[in-house]
C-alpha cells in the first residue's frame, strides 16, 4: 500500500487583494508520478514557490503525514524535497562533483576534496545512466546537465519528492525524452515526482499515476486517476491562427460602453460622471498633473486613492465600486503609466511566454497544454511584428531593451482586447519615438473596438485620436456629458 507523502489540505494564496488560488487540496503518494495542469497566470509559480519553501500560505500542508509548520523549507534544506526551475543554485566556478557535496542533505562543515568529490559523485552520476563528468566546472554546462546532478546528489541525500516547475520551458525535446529512463529509476526507489504545467506538458499522460487539473480560475479541481485517463474527454480548444483572430466589434463606438463612471469621487478628485464606449478616445484633462495620477489610480484596486473612493463603475455591463475592481477572469482594461514596459513585463518568463500567458488567459483559455497550435501561432506573430525570432523568443523577457519591451507590452495588449486602456503619463513632452510607437498602436486599438482614456497633461500629440475630452477642472454638472470633439483639447 502507497504511503502519502504530500497533501495540500485547503491551501489558499492571495497577493493583496489578488487571490491566486483557493481551497486547493490535492496529495502526492511516495512513488508516484503526478501531473499539475494549471491555466496560465493562475498560480503555478507560486505553488512552485510554497514547495520551495519561498511562499507563506494559508490552510495546512502535510508531509510524510505530518503537518508542516510555517513552510516546506526544512524540508528543502533536508534534501527530502528537491524542486527544479528555470536557476540552479550550483556555484559556477566549482565542478559538479564539488556542487554535489556541498547540497542539502550532506553532512555539514565538510571540507572540499576535488579529487575524492569528483570519483565519488560520478558513481552517483553513472548510477542514472548520465553522461557527465563530474570534473566538469559548472560553468561549462547547460541548465539540464545541473540539474541532472542536483538530481544524482539528491537521490543519495535521501530524496522523497521531485518537483518541475514547467520543464517544457527549459528543456529541449531531446533532453526531455531523455528523462524517461531516470524517471522510472525515481519511481522504482519510491521517489514521487509533480510536473507543474501551464503551457506544453513533457510526458505521456499515460505515464502518470495521477493528473490534477485546475480547470478555471476560481480553483476547483478535478483529478484524472490512471485508470480513468482514457475515459475523460480533455477539451481540445480550437485556436485562431495569426490570420484568424477575432476582433472585438467594429461597429460605431456610440453603441457599446465600454466604461461607465457615475458619481465617482475621492480626495483630490471631484465628482466624476462619463460614458467611454469601445472605439473612442477620450482625453482626461486637467491643469494639475497630481489630479490626472489621482484619476488614475482610480483604476489601481490597491491604491489608496481606490480604495477611498466613491460612486459605481460599470464595466461591461458588470457594476463595481472604484475599490472591488479585483483581477478576474480575462482582461477587462489594461493601464499603461509612464514606466509600463517594467511595470507589465514577466521578467521571470521568456518573451514568448510573455505574449502566450497573458493572451490566453484573456481569451479563457484553460487548456492550452493539449493544443499548442495557439503557441505556435504566438511564435509567428512575435517574429512578424517584433522581429524577434522563435530561437530568440525562449530568452527572458528582461533581456529586452526598453523600446522593445514598449513593443511587446503594446501589441499584447492588442491580443488580449480589453473593453479599454487607460494611458497615464507625468510628463508635458513624451519621446519622440514612444509617441509615434503609442500613436500607432492607440490608432489600432481603436480600430479594433477598444476604447481609449488618455490621462496625459498634454494632450495635443493625441488630438487626432481624441473625439472628446473630460475637463477634471470643469463643474461637476459641467461635466455631465462628455464634451464634443470641436471643443478645445489642448
Amino acid at each position: 500500500m502507497k504511503r502519502e507523502l504530500l497533501r495540500f489540505q485547503d491551501v489558499s494564496k492571495s497577493h493583496r487583494t489578488h487571490e491566486v488560488f483557493r481551497g486547493l487540496s490535492f496529495d502526492v503518494f511516495a512513488g508516484e508520478a503526478v501531473g499539475m495542469l494549471i491555466p496560465p497566470l493562475s498560480g503555478k509559480t507560486t505553488i512552485a514557490r510554497i514547495l520551495q519553501g519561498d511562499e507563506d500560505y494559508t490552510g495546512i500542508i502535510y508531509f510524510l503525514g505530518r503537518p508542516v509548520k510555517n513552510s516546506l523549507k526544512n524540508l528543502n534544506a533536508s534534501g527530502e524535497i528537491l524542486c527544479l526551475s528555470r536557476q540552479s543554485p550550483l556555484i559556477p566556478a566549482l565542478t559538479i562533483g564539488e556542487n554535489i557535496f556541498l547540497m542539502p542533505g550532506y553532512r555539514p562543515m565538510k571540507l572540499i576534496d576535488s579529487k575524492r568529490d569528483n570519483e565519488e559523485a560520478q558513481t552517483y552520476l553513472d548510477a542514472l545512466g548520465l553522461n557527465i563528468s563530474a570534473s566538469e566546472l559548472v560553468r561549462n554546462t547547460d541548465l539540464y546537465t545541473r540539474h541532472m546532478a542536483q538530481l544524482a546528489g539528491a537521490i543519495h541525500s535521501g530524496l522523497r519528492l521531485l518537483v518541475f516547475d514547467d520543464p517544457s520551458a527549459y528543456y529541449d525535446r531531446e533532453q526531455l525524452e531523455s528523462l524517461s529512463s531516470i524517471l522510472s529509476l525515481l519511481h522504482k526507489r519510491g521517489i514521487a515526482v509533480l510536473y507543474l504545467a501551464s503551457a506544453d506538458f513533457p510526458m505521456d499522460l499515460s505515464s502518470l499515476d495521477k493528473l490534477i487539473v485546475i480547470d478555471d480560475y476560481r480553483k476547483t479541481r478535478t483529478i484524472f486517476h490512471p485508470d480513468e485517463n482514457s475515459l475523460v474527454p480533455i477539451t481540445h480548444i480550437r485556436t485562431p491562427s495569426s490570420g484568424e483572430r477575432t476582433a472585438p466589434p467594429t461597429e460605431p463606438f456610440n453603441k457599446t460602453p465600454a466604461l461607465i463612471m457615475r458619481g465617482v469621487y475621492s480626495d483630490g478628485l471631484p465628482e466624476i460622471n462619463l460614458s467611454l464606449f469601445r472605439g473612442q478616445a477620450i482625453g482626461i484633462s486637467s491643469r494639475r498633473i497630481l489630479s490626472l495620477q489621482h484619476f488614475s489610480s482610480l483604476f489601481y484596486p490597491e491604491s489608496e486613492t481606490a480604495l477611498s473612493a466613491h460612486g459605481n463603475m460599470v464595466i461591461n455591463g458588470r457594476i463595481r465600486r472604484p475599490n472591488e475592481l479585483e483581477e478576474d477572469i480575462g482582461v477587462r482594461y489594461v493601464l499603461l503609466n509612464d514606466a509600463f514596459a517594467h511595470d507589465q513585463l514577466l521578467e521571470e518568463q521568456t518573451i514568448l511566454d510573455n505574449v502566450y500567458l497573458p493572451v490566453s488567459r484573456a481569451r479563457r483559455m484553460g487548456m492550452l497544454s493539449f493544443n499548442n497550435d495557439f503557441r505556435r501561432s504566438m511564435q509567428g506573430e512575435i517574429a512578424a511584428r517584433l522581429g524577434i525570432s522563435p530561437a530568440n523568443q525562449s530568452l527572458p523577457a528582461f533581456t529586452l531593451d526598453t523600446p522593445i519591451a514598449q513593443e511587446l507590452v503594446l501589441f499584447r495588449t492588442e491580443l488580449q482586447s480589453p473593453s479599454f486602456v487607460i494611458y497615464s503619463s507625468s510628463y508635458t513632452q513624451i519621446a519622440r519615438t514612444l509617441q509615434e510607437l503609442l500613436h500607432s498602436y492607440f490608432r489600432r486599438f481603436l480600430h479594433t473596438g477598444i476604447g481609449l482614456l488618455l490621462a496625459v497633461p498634454n494632450l495635443e500629440p493625441f488630438s487626432s485620436l481624441i473625439s472628446d475630452f473630460y475637463d477634471l477642472d470643469a463643474p461637476p454638472v459641467q461635466n455631465s456629458s462628455v464634451f464634443p470633439k470641436n471643443k478645445d483639447c489642448h
